[in-house]
């Protein structure tokens, strides 16, 4: 599920390769697998596995290790970045374990792409100009997204299906307020913060200038401590504070 995922958040600038430390080679996804992906507009039907162990790993600059105990089966190399997830795998469960782990990938990967960014970013080499600007665009809309998804879904509450980033916000503000949830109101205080910057780079392009490459990065900082808050937040099943 993870690779279907990244392809579609990292988009086509990337080449996404998944492997298993734990499966053979050829073994189709599960049916659970295959369902929780097609609600989310992904085909998953025409999946293979690939052992890790047939994999080159040193051709990848950057290696996504989704359950730590893999990593003792790999040699990874010292030039490529490495990032854990530790999620449970939901093999043989539910279709609504499959749902929560796909949910839970996406957000993952949503974060491990402004990681990425940022490691590219700081890099004397990396993007610059437009190319920085379009990654950063391309990493805020999946933020946004992030965003929308958590307070219409978990939070349960109601926002129009385009709603800006400053109306997100201070819906959450807003029932975070009013169910006494500091977690959420520190979780305005970093939107707030991406919002700011944001909206100065969105200005800035409304005015055909380009925005500056310390806002874009700044933006990428804020979301990426903004994502960090994600994690840590527990939203009941029924939604209620």
């Amino acid at each position: 599920m993870a690779a279907y995922i990244a392809e579609r958040v990292f988009g086509s600038t990337h080449k996404i390769q998944s492997a298993g430390a734990e499966a053979g080679s050829g073994v189709p996804a599960a049916g659970n697998a295959i369902k929780a992906l097609k609600e989310m507009g992904l085909d998953l039907s025409g999946h293979r596995s690939v052992d890790v162990r047939n994999l080159d790993v040193h051709s990848f600059d950057l290696i996504i290790i989704f359950r730590p105990s893999s990593a003792e089966l790999l040699s990874i190399p010292h030039s490529a970045a490495v990032s854990y997830v530790d999620l449970e795998d939901p093999h043989g469960e539910s279709l609504d374990t499959y749902r929560l782990a796909a949910k839970s990938i996406q957000r993952a990967v949503r974060q491990l792409h402004t990681e990425d960014a940022l490691r590219r970013a700081d890099d004397s080499n990396g993007p610059k100009g437009s190319h920085l600007e379009g990654i950063v665009i391309r990493a805020t809309r999946e933020f946004e997204a992030e965003i929308a998804e958590f307070t219409s879904n978990d939070l349960r509450i109601s926002v129009r299906k385009k709603a800006t980033l400053g109306e997100l916000k201070e819906a959450i503000k807003e029932f975070g307020t009013n169910n006494k949830r500091p977690d959420l109101l520190h979780l305005v205080d970093t939107l707030s913060e991406v919002n700011e910057v944001w909206t100065k780079i969105k200005h800035v392009k409304q005015l055909r200038k380009d925005p500056k490459r310390e806002d874009l990065i700044a933006t990428l900082h804020a979301i990426q401590k903004t994502y960090t808050l994600l994690h840590q937040i527990t939203v009941p099943v029924d939604g209620n504070a």
